[in-house]
């Protein structure tokens, strides 16, 4: 499944940076986050100096509102963060905006530069494959077994020992694990078994 990785028409500098990696996305004007990834995840990224203002022109109060009201996972990502505390006119209005981000569950991230922003896009973008290709896995139904016997005749099967077909001929020949082991030496006498396969069998039953 190919991943869909939505940028805001008017996030140019990013959109040039990400040109420049050979990396595809697809230019949207987007009310709500300036990135989208695979529908899933909401960035909003936001300068340094574009943070503090938003903090004391009360700005980022409004974004938080419309963020809550789309059904994506946020994440706030704040890059050029050098000079934020040094340039900042009041310290407190950031530490009680990252205290009410943080009651409010929406992570927030300081990185350097926007080539940070675009590896930290390509990572959410690779663990949403994985995550992807887990669940397919995970939705794969596995075969019931009847009994024990079933499940070590089938393991032994699927080992690679013997084929589905004898595997189905020792259950039905033994029915049980208790049968099967006391007479595993009698597997070599049946139609199409031989002494190799029932030495297979013995250990395996053994473990």
């Amino acid at each position: 499944m190919e991943l869909k990785v939505v940028v805001d028409v008017r996030e140019k500098e990013l959109i040039s940076k990400l040109k420049d990696y050979d990396f595809r996305f697809q230019k949207k004007q987007l009310s709500v986050y300036d990135v989208i990834v695979d529908d899933e995840y909401g960035v909003e990224l936001k300068r340094g100096t574009d943070f503090l203002s938003s903090i004391y022109d009360g700005r980022i109060f409004g974004q938080l509102r419309k963020m809550k009201e789309v059904n994506l996972i946020p994440i706030i990502i704040v890059y050029d963060v050098s000079k934020i505390y040094s340039t900042a006119k009041n310290r407190n209005a950031i530490n009680g905006m990252m205290l009410s981000l943080f009651y409010r569950k929406i992570p927030v991230m300081f990185l350097g530069n926007l080539n940070d922003v675009i590896y930290v896009i390509k990572k959410m973008c690779e663990k949403n494959n994985c995550k992807s290709k887990q669940t397919e896995y995970e939705n794969v139904k596995l075969p019931k077994f009847r009994d024990l016997t079933h499940r070590k005749i089938t393991a032994l099967s699927c080992a690679g020992s013997i084929g589905s077909d004898k595997s189905k001929k020792l259950i039905e020949q033994f029915g049980t694990i208790e049968n099967l082991c006391k007479n595993v030496d009698s597997i070599q006498d049946l139609e199409g078994f031989g002494p190799v396969i029932s030495e297979n069998v013995k250990k395996l039953l053994k473990k």
